[in-house]
């Protein structure tokens, strides 16, 4: 599944969520996590390290509502709400995501620099439209004392509550500056991603030995736990779909055989007077494709108002997709071809003698 991350096959990820010494303060917790990150860097075989509060399709939902500089605050019931996730220098360049504008949030970005954001793609369109956001100015928090942060860049959308939820507006900001106890680290390597697992555990334990890693895996593990339900409805759904489809054959191929049986003096009469094998089964051909018509107009009327129902398990197309209604619509009427074929084959070889006989 497509979710933006440039080759998943090469990142490993795990979890720290710190102990209660290292979670004392703010200060403690951003230098832990620069530790880490500086101590995983200098491993063989890294590429590149990363870290933010939760991972795309995670399903976590942190939010906070977002106060624009030099506009009135949300009314009463207006959504102004967006996705923050504190992250390390790098993460966007870990997972492959490539600046839309602006710059990345880098290591000055401390706790004492000049507070700062990166957005994505949806927030930007959302809160200025077209105009550039960078250099823009808002605040996190209802408190006009509160820090104002600057916009520094944009970064594409990436689904972070789930695969069959799309991307919100979402903000970026250094973890040095908004430090969480918790942090999912990415690591690019060369090669097998579950090789550095040990080398990795060491670079943690040098620092604290009593700092567990958890969640170790490959990012492509990670993606595939994330999605299996989601697959797995699918996986079902189009087995359910195959079968219909074949019952669909089978059924329109008993139909016509039974029709054709039941018309064969009709046919051998015609053929008494002149009809060809051609017509007789342009003739069948015809009458099998009215019903096989009136089905599928049946069938994509219903389609179109159950839809909704399996939006669940739909992963970048929409229910009434009209790519999607038309080759299906297409491989149903090249399957029920096929069916009507068979029958119509064998009505242009009757005998007409022994036809009239019967």
């Amino acid at each position: 599944m497509d979710i933006g991350v440039d080759r998943p096959g090469e990142l490993l990820t795990f979890s720290l969520a710190l102990n209660e010494e290292r979670a004392a303060t703010p200060a403690r917790m951003a230098a832990f996590h620069a530790q880490v990150a500086d101590r995983l860097r200098a491993l063989p075989g890294v590429r590149a390290v990363g870290g933010a509060m939760a991972l795309p399709l995670s399903g976590e939902d942190y939010n906070t509502t977002v106060y624009i500089e030099g506009r009135p605050d949300p009314a009463p019931g207006e959504d102004s709400r967006a996705g923050f996730q504190p992250t390390l220098p790098g993460y966007f360049a870990t997972l492959g995501l490539r600046l839309v504008a602006g710059r990345d949030l880098a290591a000055s970005d401390g706790a004492d620099a000049p507070r700062v954001v990166v957005v994505n793609e949806t927030f930007a369109r959302r809160f200025w439209g077209q105009q550039s956001p960078i250099g823009r100015r808002l605040r996190l928090s209802k408190n006009a004392s509160a820090p104002t942060r600057t916009v520094v860049g944009v970064v594409p959308d990436v689904r972070h509550r789930g695969p069959s939820s799309p991307a919100r507006a979402e903000v970026f900001l250094p973890a040095a500056q908004m430090p969480f106890p918790s942090m999912a680290f990415v690591v690019r390597v060369t090669g097998d991603p579950m090789r550095l697992v040990r080398a990795a555990r060491a670079a943690v334990a040098a620092i604290d030995p009593n700092q567990p890693l958890a969640d170790i895996q490959t990012f492509e593990t990670y993606v595939r736990r994330s999605t299996a339900q989601p697959r797995f409805l699918a996986g079902l759904l189009a087995g359910f779909g195959t079968l219909a489809l074949l019952l669909a054959a089978v059924g329109i191929y008993g139909v016509m055989s039974w029709t054709v049986v039941e018309r064969r003096r009709e046919i051998g009469v015609r053929m008494a007077a002149g009809a060809t094998p051609l017509a007789v089964a342009a003739l069948v051909l015809r009458d099998g494709g009215r019903t096989l018509a009136a089905g599928l107009a049946i069938g994509v009327a219903a389609a179109a108002g159950l839809g909704r129902l399996v939006s669940g398990v739909l992963f970048g197309v929409r229910p009434a997709d009209p790519v999607t209604y038309a080759s299906t619509v297409a491989v149903l009427a090249l399957v029920g071809a096929a069916a009507l074929w068979l029958p119509a084959y064998r009505a242009s070889r009757v005998d007409p003698v022994t036809a009239l006989r019967e």
